[in-house]
């Protein structure tokens, strides 16, 4: 008899994947496994997963335990204190932060505190000394590690089983993930982190602050395998929900951990894969259930999560689009992403990073503490003609598409006017020139103020004894101001070479 679990969030889903990932490393198939939307556990292979994870966990023991034991010996008076548990380095490094106080990580269960003692007891039999002791393990490597690993999968094996012994009655409500096992108690914010930042915000997600979240004890166990359905990317958790494609979403997931990194073609391949579902009138609901699902750690039981789904529209953008993203623009990818999905303006992304490179100096001791501090830090390096890609994105969101040669055209007259200043003031004061014009188009951009703009842009054409291009009557207008200021003003401080247009300017383009 096969045990049942709907995959049909993303918590769940990741879970699944998860799932997938440990039976991948010891080489059985999982596809067989999925159906739909749910996945069904055969009783043997359920009996098996406690062994499978403990050995999916310990797949990196050499590397990490044995480099903390090198570093034990680099320490000029190493002491026992200074050898850690490996049951910390090998398990509670992988699934801290996402599942503290677990029966899994609470060192006050009996299993975890017999790992620690086990070690200290088998490293003092190669010698009374810190050092002594390790050099000679080290030697007995092979020895060492079979012995203490067989300790950790123990500990593992048990605190699974401290799960599933569990009994639970009839009477009790209906699990709230599979729908049709009796619960043995609530999901709270204890065991599972990564849902909340503390207990008592927690509640506020329930109807009256009553937790009616119940999990019975087989999606709990399945839950502790959600951590590995997420990449782990630079201290952050990102997966991708795919719905009523099981394989997909699992190569999709196994690509993102590869490549430790939310790139454009991973997202390409997500969408493309949703869009089948067009033949089958399920476009519009599957658009909209595509998730990117991101979790930010924020301290020892504290972690921010963010849910990114899809309109139909930006879908659609995102389909058509996303395999024009620069490469160059591949480190704000995300933030990118994330602004698209909660419907935010990118021209709010291009302020922060046009912001960075005007005002370079004010922010030279920033931290890379949330997106916007990336932003200008990205900004400070300079401005590339392919962050007209945001640009003509926004106006794709915005329903309009055919201004894309207008967005060229105003690039290229910023462009231009940087090249008169230098052939009229010479290379310092052209600088100084554009510098203080564009911190005043910035600022009138920012307020949306049309007056300001169109009275420093016709002063700094004056002074350049040209007339002013026809494209800035779009800018007069209110709807065209930030599309045809961000694209000028990139061209007016842009690098050169890297990320422009090819199209040449058009001379009736943007005349009335």
């Amino acid at each position: 008899m096969a045990i049942r679990f709907r995959i049909d969030n993303w918590l769940m889903a990741s879970s699944a994947v998860g799932f997938a990932k440990v039976l991948r490393h010891a080489g059985i198939d999982p596809l067989p496994y999925f159906r739909e939307r749910l996945l069904e556990v055969p009783q043997d292979l359920w009996e098996r997963l406690p062994e499978l994870y403990a050995e999916y966990v310990l797949r990196d023991f050499d590397q990490v335990v044995m480099r903390s034991y090198d570093q034990v010996l680099k320490k000029k008076d190493a002491e026992w204190e200074h050898v850690k548990n490996p049951y910390d380095l090998v398990v509670r490094s992988k699934l801290g932060g996402f599942y503290n106080n677990s029966p899994l990580l609470n060192s006050s269960k009996s299993y975890i505190r017999r790992v620690a003692e086990a070690n200290k007891s088998l490293i003092q039999t190669y010698g009374s000394e810190p050092k002594e002791a390790l050099k000679k393990l080290l030697q007995d490597w092979e020895n060492y590690k079979v012995n203490i690993s067989k300790h950790i999968k123990d500990a593992i094996k048990e605190a699974f089983q401290s799960i599933l012994s569990v009994e639970t009655s009839d009477n009790s409500p209906v699990c709230f993930f599979c729908r049709e096992r009796h619960s043995y108690r609530t999901f709270d914010a204890v065991n599972f982190t990564p849902l909340s930042a503390s207990p008592d915000t927690f509640q506020n997600l329930f109807y009256n602050g009553v937790n009616t979240i119940f999990l019975c004890k087989e999606c709990e166990v399945l839950l502790y395998f959600a951590r590995f359905g997420f990449a782990d990317i630079k201290g952050r958790y990102l997966f991708v929900y795919l719905p009523d494609d099981a394989s997909s979403m699992i190569s999709v997931n196994n690509v993102l951990e590869e490549r430790k990194w939310l790139s454009a073609d991973i997202i390409k391949e997500s969408l493309v894969v949703v869009v089948k579902s067009v033949e089958k009138n399920k476009a519009v609901w599957a658009l909209r259930n595509i998730y990117v699902v991101e979790i930010q750690p924020v301290g020892d039981a504290q972690s921010n999560i963010y849910v990114f789904s899809l309109s139909p529209r930006q879908a659609q953008a995102l389909r058509d689009y996303i395999d024009k993203y620069p490469k160059n623009l591949n480190l704000i990818f995300d933030i990118f992403l994330k602004y698209v999905y909660y419907g935010k303006s990118l021209y709010h992304m291009l302020y922060k990073i046009v912001s960075g490179y005007l005002f370079t100096d004010s922010y030279k001791n920033i931290k890379l503490s949330n997106d916007d501090a990336r932003l200008v830090k990205y900004g400070s390096n300079g401005l590339w003609g392919s962050l007209l890609y945001l640009i003509k994105f926004q106006e794709v969101l915005n329903m309009q598409a055919n201004k894309e040669k207008e967005i060229n055209w105003a690039f290229m007259e910023g462009k231009k006017l940087a090249q008169s200043y230098k052939e009229n003031l010479g290379e310092d004061r052209a600088k100084k020139k554009i510098e203080s014009l564009s911190y005043r188009l910035l600022e009138a951009v920012r307020r949306r103020d049309i007056d300001h703009f169109s009275q420093n842009l016709i002063r700094a054409y004056l002074e350049v004894e040209k007339p002013i291009p026809p494209v800035f009557l779009s800018a007069i207008k209110e709807e065209g101001l930030e599309r045809i200021a961000y694209a000028f003003l990139i061209g007016l401080n842009g690098k050169e070479g890297i990320g422009e247009p090819n199209t040449e300017t058009e001379d009736s383009l943007g005349e009335e």
